[in-house]
């Protein structure tokens, strides 16, 4: 363990200017220095990337979140200065150190951010008192090193790095220079292959090429009957030509036979219809710009609404959940639960052995993060080291278990799936006051554990189940958590937009596919065609979003309701005077709210009522949200003339005060309820010729069963029902995954949300049948599943063993489960964490969120997806603008300096330092004893107490020789010693 320390640099002015500073007590320091390459920074490409979706285009690699990245995506980590000091071994998850770090002696590698002068203000030369022949930061041939004198640097010498700079400079424009002539020679070779790695290619070959080649050329143009010779189901194909020659000439359409055909000008392909001008521009422009083809992959012809083939049903994830019966194995008295079965079983099959089994305090702080996603308190500790037992884990367990605390973490988990955030997103990224309501639900549901099956029922409908019960209409603010641009005219194209992203996350999170790409054209790699994408979001035609939708009791409804009567009667007069006074300037503010949207939804608004569709109604009432939000902020009186202006206010002034009588509204969240007349069939691709009735997609029902919803039930209904009913082989295989890799670091499936042909066979296949097939017949608890988990000896395994690497040869994938997996805290954690050892977390549990500073839960935070907190996001924290099944753990520079450097991480040191010293009764080794137990769950060793005693004396001895008083001296040293520790890889990983 090694603890990094704030060491102060005390002046002749007898100030101190603080920096950072390791002790070696033990192995290694925190892992900073790999970034990848395939991140914009966080607030800007959160915003490219939503500007991106809103256009339409599909965001590229390069500016996607790593979640949202397809798994044959190539991401390859770039090294930061820092990874010469630190890096982070993929293959064991622990520390590795290497070159710089090692000549540091195991210390902690934000020293290495010494050699970059710019961030000189907390990083001074001084010795390391924990390393008395040590002198920190140290040059390095890769950074500056600024000066030799032991006791300064930073901005008093900055000559070094200033030449350093300007030589960066001269090699970085060279750089340049070379990337351009790199950048033009590759222009020429995307012509040459089509390989091309811009994304706007990649999206508009995806969104407009591809469709238009399936539609109307594949079908004759494919295969080795393929008419003419000529095949277009790949860009060797289509280069290559038929009878009559290449059919396109990469950057010239002019000569292309294929424009020449499509313009009918000698051929005439289509032959029965020529394609409108738009698609032919489209082809120029492809053409013209080197005939990209982001992939190997061959165009098929649309599947259409074939049924799909028995291969395709025979994909692994597809088939029904198995029993498989328990395995035999030669170590019966290993296994703890039935799961441990069929993991012996595959170690044995590839001769390995389990890992021992963690020790009792190791297992203690794992486990309590892992179920409530907090540190075990000193006295849950000393309460378990105290019951002897045999079933001493088991009774810690089930407390966990009890807490409000279970639900408060595993609801985190759910928001990061269903992307829940408190605002609308996009460029406003308007607050939503009400969605806390949601969260709350979503806590309360978890910690009374209620069965998972009727929480994805209450979900996707609970209004349709109890149209009166708050806890249901509560529940559909799911329906809810999308993104939406409230001033959007274009209400077609915005509502089409939140019905794909309702659709498109609820495969995510429920069904762990990625149905997306089935919008504009059949999936290129899972038999899911555009009619199945469809079918599903027909699901979701009928919703019709409110923002006020009640959550009081009935009886609180109706006392409401009486003195609202009774206040109505008595300013009735009033109003209707008032509402007379409005009507033209109300009528015509009205029809110029309306002028202002396309031409389509004002027609919306000018058919007759008895004439408009279903659909009509549901533009109008989006558009209306924006109306009534833009006439709420006109003063009518202004517009009326000066006669009527004097009578206007005299009516607004008595109703103002009877507003004051008026009762006070009703709690409300955001909500759905469903239209009463929806269509009974929906167009595929806005194609009145292609229409598909609500359903799912017919990979996943059986031959002989129906794969499209009747109309004796609400549709969103069928569909919840579906989805938790044993027809569907998905979402227990999906959950169990996702309740695995929480608990274990990874999953059994090694993508949590693409369940596709895409995403390979789990090694332990019976295990997650297994497991999936006994929770759904035990009733879907969550609770019981994670017990179940917990209580394994699988979970129970230590973290280290001796021979790693025998077993690495044996398993270099670590398929099955030999040790337990180091993990990072997350970014909620961490915060929590700082926060119980300071000892100012509260009890405080739901309700309005609040800002960063509140001694709350992460969980109760404001979340904002274009305001993001530095220090979270810096922790992986997702964006919450698509679901996100795993949070990326990343390592990064950024992260050291914000933990060492953030007010918020010194506050909470500042404070721990105070608490632990008061409860020891000013008794240092007794505090120091606190401070670790506070921190890690456990004490000190000897050596441990010895070093962080002796730091303490150094530091004090410095400032009181620097004129400092000995009580300042030692409150420094002591928030010193607490930030060093808060600062620790044992603070921020689980063994």
């Amino acid at each position: 363990m090694v603890v990094v320390l704030l060491a102060r640099d005390y002046g002749k002015d007898g100030g101190s200017t603080e920096a950072s500073t390791t002790g070696s007590w033990s192995a290694a320091g925190t892992a900073a220095g790999v970034e990848t390459s395939c991140g914009e920074p966080n607030r800007a490409g959160a915003k490219r990337r939503q500007e991106m979706l809103r256009d339409g285009v599909e965001p590229p690699v390069s500016s996607r979140p790593a979640h949202l990245r397809h798994p044959t995506d190539r991401c390859q980590p770039r090294r930061s200065p820092m990874s010469r000091s630190h890096a982070l071994d993929r293959r064991s998850g622990r520390v590795r150190t290497e070159s710089l770090f090692t000549r540091l002696h195991g210390r902690f590698s934000i020293e290495a951010c010494g050699g970059w002068g710019y961030l000189e203000s907390r990083f001074r030369r001084r010795p390391a008192p924990f390393l008395p022949n040590a002198s920190l930061p140290l040059g390095d041939a890769g950074m500056p090193d600024l000066g030799r004198n032991p006791h300064s640097c930073g901005v008093r010498a900055v000559s070094r790095p200033v030449k350093w700079v300007v030589s960066r400079v001269v090699s970085y424009a060279a750089l340049i220079v070379l990337g351009f002539v790199a950048g033009e020679t590759a222009a020429a070779v995307t012509q040459e292959t089509g390989e091309s790695t811009d994304p706007r290619a990649t999206a508009r070959f995806e969104s407009e090429i591809r469709p238009l080649l399936i539609e109307h050329c594949v079908a004759c143009h494919s295969g080795p009957d393929a008419d003419g010779g000529l095949d277009l189901t790949s860009r060797d194909g289509l280069m290559a030509g038929g009878e009559s020659g290449p059919a396109a000439v990469a950057g010239n359409p002019d000569a292309s036979r294929l424009i020449a055909a499509v313009e009918h000008r000698d051929l005439a392909m289509p032959p029965d219809e020529r394609l409108s001008d738009r698609a032919i521009s489209s082809l120029r422009d492809w053409i013209e710009q080197g005939l990209a083809w982001p992939d190997t992959a061959r165009l098929e012809r649309q599947r259409g609404d074939a049924a799909p083939t028995d291969e395709d049903r025979n994909h692994w994830a597809f088939r029904p959940i198995a029993s498989p019966p328990l395995p035999m194995i030669t170590d019966g008295d290993w296994a703890r639960d039935d799961l441990d079965l069929f993991v012996r079983a595959a170690q044995e099959r590839v001769g390995l052995t389990p890992a021992p089994v963690a020790d009792r305090l190791t297992l203690l702080r794992r486990v309590t993060e892992d179920l409530i996603g907090l540190p075990p308190t000193i006295e849950q500790i000393d309460a378990f080291l105290s019951d002897e037992s045999d079933q001493a884990y088991e009774h810690h367990v089930d407390r966990l278990l009890a807490s409000r605390g279970f639900g408060e973490r595993w609801a985190d988990l759910w928001f990061d799936w269903v992307r829940f955030a408190e605002s609308d997103g996009y460029k406003a990224d308007s607050f939503r006051p009400t969605a806390w309501r949601y969260r709350d639900h979503v806590v309360d549901s978890l910690a009374n554990d209620l069965p998972f099956d009727r929480f994805v029922l209450e979900q996707l409908a609970g209004d349709l189940l109890e149209p009166s019960a708050p806890e249901r209409i509560a529940a559909t603010g799911y329906l809810r958590l999308g993104i939406y641009e409230y001033n959007q005219r274009d209400a077609r194209s915005q509502w089409t937009a939140m019905l794909e992203d309702i659709t498109e996350t609820t495969a995510d999170a429920l069904l762990g596919l990625g149905v997306g790409c089935a919008r504009c054209h059949d999936h290129k790699y899972d038999p899911i065609s555009q009619e199945d994408y469809y079918r599903l979001q027909a699901c979701f035609a009928g919703i019709d979003p409110i923002d006020d939708a009640s959550v009081a009791t009935d009886v609180e409804r109706a006392e409401y309701e009486a003195k609202l009567a009774e206040w109505n009667d008595r300013t009735r007069a009033t109003r209707e005077r008032l509402a007379e006074l409005e009507r033209e300037v109300r009528a015509s503010a009205l029809r110029e709210a309306i002028e202002k949207f396309p031409p389509n939804v004002v027609a919306c608004f000018d058919r007759p009522e008895a004439e408009r569709s279903s659909l009509d109604r549901q533009l109008i009432a989006l558009a209306m949200r924006q109306i009534d939000e833009e006439l709420s902020k006109i003063d009518f009186g202004k517009r009326l003339t000066t006669e009527l202006q004097e009578s206007w206010k005299a009516l607004k002034q008595e109703l103002a005060l009877a507003e004051r009588d008026r009762p006070a509204p009703l709690p409300t969240t955001l909500a759905v309820r469903e239209w009463d007349e929806v269509l009974e069939r929906w167009p595929v691709a806005d194609d009145p010729q292609r229409q598909v009735a609500p359903g799912i997609p017919r990979v996943l029902v059986a031959t002989d069963r129906r794969y499209e919803f009747g109309s004796d039930e609400p549709r969103r209904v069928a569909l919840a029902r579906w989805i938790v009913s044993n027809e569907n082989p998905l979402t227990a295989r999906v959950i169990v995954n996702r309740v695995w890799l929480a608990l274990m670091g990874r999953g059994l499936v090694d993508s949590p949300t693409d369940f596709g042909r895409m995403t390979r066979t789990p090694a332990m296949p019976e295990l997650l049948d297994f497991l999936a097939d006994r929770w759904r017949r035990e009733g879907w608890s969550l609770k019981r599943l994670v017990r179940q988990i917990v209580t394994s000896a699988t979970y129970r395994q230590a973290s280290v063993r001796a021979d790693e690497e025998a077993c690495l040869s044996l398993d270099p994938d670590r398929n099955y489960v030999w040790r337990a997996e180091r993990r990072r805290l997350d970014a909620g954690q961490i915060r929590d964490a700082m926060l119980a050892a300071s000892g100012e977390l509260t009890s405080r549990r739901g309700g309005p969120s609040s800002e960063l500073d509140a001694p709350v839960r992460s969980v109760y935070l404001q979340v904002m997806r274009n305001r993001r907190e530095p220090l979270l996001d810096a922790f992986d924290f997702p964006d919450r603008i698509r679901s996100c099944g795993s949070r990326n753990v990343t390592t990064s520079p950024l992260q050291a300096l914000l933990l060492m450097n953030h007010p918020w991480t010194l506050a909470r040191a500042t404070t721990m330092s105070r608490q632990v010293r008061s409860a020891a009764g000013y008794r240092e080794e007794a505090a120091v004893d606190l401070a670790f137990r506070s921190s890690f769950g456990r004490s000190p060793t000897a050596d441990e107490t010895e070093a962080g005693l002796a730091f303490l004396r150094q530091q004090s001895d410095a400032a009181v020789a620097a004129g400092r008083s000995i009580e300042a001296a030692r409150d420094d040293a002591w928030i010193d010693l607490c930030h060093g520790l808060l600062n620790s890889n044992e603070f921020l990983f689980l063994d």
